[in-house]
């Protein structure tokens, strides 16, 4: 698996740098230097090194889902509380007796807010446990070979795009 997220602060310092090799941009999950792209430091040492010549181009990608549990505590609680005075409204004030029709309206107004709104909570709640955190993947492509992905933890992270920089500036300049 060439992608590896972007989670500890230990910088990488088993790189051998080859002779007229200047390093350009160094994180945890990639290092650029003015003649390869290294990746894959699960055990310190790049599993992946491939000269900036035989790429043919990076694209980013941003996914992942923000965190919306306080929206859906919120929308749940709000729903619940309409709920029980609706439930309250109909069982001491609602008789067959002496209800007008304007009363049974707002009654059921009030059930179908507060049931949709108890729908809406439970959603985000439940989709914000299982959502895919935001991150940027950088895929370096080869069509001579696999591509080369690097994930970091952040959606637009400073850090990718800044590798995304650095790495086309040098991609130009082996191509003249």
């Amino acid at each position: 698996m060439d992608d590896f997220i972007s989670t500890n602060s230990k910088i990488n310092s088993n790189i051998t740098l080859l002779e007229d090799e200047e390093l350009l941009f160094q994180d945890e999950v990639a290092t650029l230097t003015n003649k390869r792209l290294l990746t894959d430091f699960k055990t310190g040492v790049p599993k992946n090194s491939v000269e900036i010549k035989l790429f043919d181009g990076v694209r980013q990608i941003d996914g992942g889902q923000e965190n919306r549990i306080r929206m859906g505590i919120k929308a749940f609680v709000f729903g619940v509380i309409l709920s029980s005075f609706q439930f309250l409204l109909d069982y001491f004030f609602i008789s067959d007796n002496n209800t007008t029709q304007l009363i049974r309206i707002f009654n059921t107004l009030l059930f179908v807010i507060g049931a949709v709104s108890v729908g809406s909570g439970i959603y985000l709640i439940i989709t914000s446990l299982l959502r895919i955190k935001p991150h940027t993947t950088l895929i370096f492509v080869r069509f001579k070979g696999k591509d080369i992905k690097v994930t970091f933890s952040n959606r637009n992270d400073p850090k990718a795009l800044k590798l995304k920089r650095l790495f086309l500036k040098q991609q130009r300049s082996f191509k003249l």
